[in-house]
């Protein structure tokens, strides 16, 4: 199946959700207090974690659009990587 424009908006809105879940989280174990004795190393190990992983992800991007042959797939790179960078 080859995938429109149609599809990839629907992505791009569930990449948004997807990376805005961890923050959504973070504010609430801060609220919540869920944190160790050391919250700042807590919020730096998380936020690095978080980080690593969304960079992966948009390392992984033009691979799985090569391979998968789905050049659309390469728009959501960017938003991958801006969210890594948030």
């Amino acid at each position: 199946m080859r995938l429109n424009l149609k599809h990839i908006v629907f992505l791009k809105i569930l990449l948004h959700l997807a990376a805005l879940l961890p923050l959504l989280w973070l504010v609430y174990a801060v609220n919540q207090g869920a944190f160790s004795a050391d919250p700042v190393k807590d919020i730096q190990h998380f936020t690095g974690r978080m980080a690593l992983k969304l960079l992966l992800a948009s390392l992984l991007v033009t691979p799985l659009a090569r391979y998968g042959r789905q050049p659309l797939l390469t728009r959501c790179r960017r938003l991958l990587g801006l969210w890594c960078f948030a």
